[in-house]
């Protein structure tokens, strides 16, 4: 029975079924690695609410910038998530405003956890109507 054993071990081991083996157990252990979740942020991401009916002014790469009526103060940034290049850029020379609704979505984390200096949601613009 000893000797059996021994054979059987011997034939378990030869070189096309230990290859094969080592295989199997390769492919086992790379199938399994774990992906991280998309973020479900930015264009792609979800709606968090809808916009009607904006005022705001284009500052140029599809930003948009809402002003407060009171003290004309930035009050609101956002990107659009199409950029249309017929969009005229306003500048303090020659305010250009538009009306715009849509679909804002999450903002993306800023990369490391912080607060990102000029804070803007991503929209998708469902009306966008030329004021001047």
């Amino acid at each position: 029975m000893k000797q059996s054993l021994r054979k059987s071990q011997r034939s378990f081991f030869r070189p096309p079924r230990l290859a094969f083996v080592l295989v199997a157990a390769m492919g086992a252990v790379l199938s399994c690695e774990k992906k991280e979740p998309e973020p479900d942020c930015g264009c792609e991401g979800t709606y968090s609410r809808t916009i009607d009916s904006l005022i705001v002014h284009h500052a140029g790469n599809g930003l948009f910038v809402a002003r407060n009526p009171e003290n004309n103060s930035p009050e609101w940034l956002f990107s659009a998530c199409q950029e249309d290049t017929s969009w005229v850029v306003s500048t303090s020379e020659a305010p250009y405003y538009y009306l715009v609704s849509g679909q804002e979505k999450v903002q993306c984390p800023f990369p490391g956890g912080g607060i990102p200096f000029f804070p803007n949601s991503p929209i998708v613009i469902t009306s966008i109507v030329p004021l001047k």
